[in-house]
């Protein structure tokens, strides 16, 4: 038996009609006919973009994409021990983490406690969408960027690399599993997300 596909409902509460029309869904012309691209970060960089805190994600590597377009934002179920270090070691980091989870940040000598915190952050799930705005290179584009302490602190900004900028944050409050991949991946977003991004779209 053939899997039937999915209804889109529009903002109003109507079936879109089938097959869609090149531009009836704005900014998802950029994905499958069902599915939205996702990004995998490990954390706390994906908790960090769906609290609205980190509004940039740098890369090495700009995507080949039409902007705008929607992103699912991927944490990754594994830790990157760099990443790791690199968080329980700045203190402004640890402070936003434990100030959004309802926590005492631990000193900074308590790095047990504070990797503690970050293991516990939803993995190996999807946490949240994002609107990307504008790809931004580093070498031409940081006036543009207008970065603030914290978000500087929040990617790597150095030469030849490029600022994934986005706007638009819809917070899964029950991230859902999923498993990453390197690169851009497709994934297939529940109805709800589909509305939501039909209503940003209107």
């Amino acid at each position: 038996m053939r899997r039937k596909k999915p209804e889109l409902i529009d903002k109003d509460g109507e079936p879109i009609p089938l097959p869609l029309p090149k531009d009836s869904m704005g900014s998802l012309r950029a994905t499958d006919r069902w599915g939205i691209r996702a990004l995998s970060l490990t954390a706390p960089w994906g908790s960090l973009m769906a609290w609205g805190l980190k509004k940039n994600e740098t890369r090495s590597w700009a995507p080949f994409l039409l902007v705008p377009f929607y992103l699912a934002i991927h944490q990754t179920k594994s830790l990157d021990s760099g990443v790791l270090d690199e968080t329980i070691c700045n203190d402004s980091i640890m402070r936003e983490i434990c100030r959004v989870t309802g926590q005492n940040c631990p000193r900074y000598h308590e790095k047990e406690k504070r990797a503690s915190i970050i293991s516990k952050l939803p993995r190996g799930r999807i946490v949240a969408i994002a609107k990307v705005s504008r790809i931004l290179s580093t070498n031409t584009g940081m006036g543009e960027l207008k970065l603030t302490e914290e978000e500087a602190a929040f990617g790597n900004y150095s030469e030849n690399r490029y600022a994934w900028v986005t706007t638009d944050i819809l917070r899964l409050e029950a991230p859902i599993e999923a498993k990453g991949a390197q690169g851009l991946w497709p994934w297939e977003p529940p109805q709800f997300v589909k509305n939501w991004i039909i209503n940003a779209e209107g």
